[in-house]
């Protein structure tokens, strides 16, 4: 079963990933998962996360297990924002945008399951 802290680890993930610039299906395979859609599943909060889940979301984007499972106000990128590169700017605004979206998306996903769950109970 889904919890909400499973939802709270789902948007830590997609930040992450976005971060990182990853596409699903390539931190599907880091992860370990037969597909795409498999992982998709995780990130949208359509299935629960496991020790083992964390502890390899951990390890790539290095970042530590308390970090990721605490209320992610102390999640450390291990890339330097406040760089002097001429890009850096544009960078921040980029990676604001990818996590705006990636709430967004998962808001929309959340709120059709909350739809799924009130057809199932009517």
């Amino acid at each position: 079963m889904v919890t909400a802290t499973d939802i709270k680890y789902a948007q830590k993930l997609r930040s992450l990933r976005l971060y990182k610039d990853y596409k699903q299906d390539t931190i599907s395979k880091i992860l370990g998962f037969n597909s795409q859609q498999q992982y998709s599943k995780l990130e949208n909060g359509q299935m629960s996360f496991s020790d083992d889940i964390i502890r390899k979301i951990c390890k790539e984007f290095e970042i530590s297990f308390d970090d990721f499972i605490g209320s992610g106000q102390s999640l450390k990128f291990s890339k330097d924002l406040n760089s002097n590169s001429n890009n850096n700017l544009n960078d921040e605004v980029l990676l604001i945008h990818e996590l705006l979206r990636a709430k967004d998306d998962i808001i929309k996903s959340l709120k059709e399951q909350i739809n799924i769950i009130k057809e199932k109970n009517s």
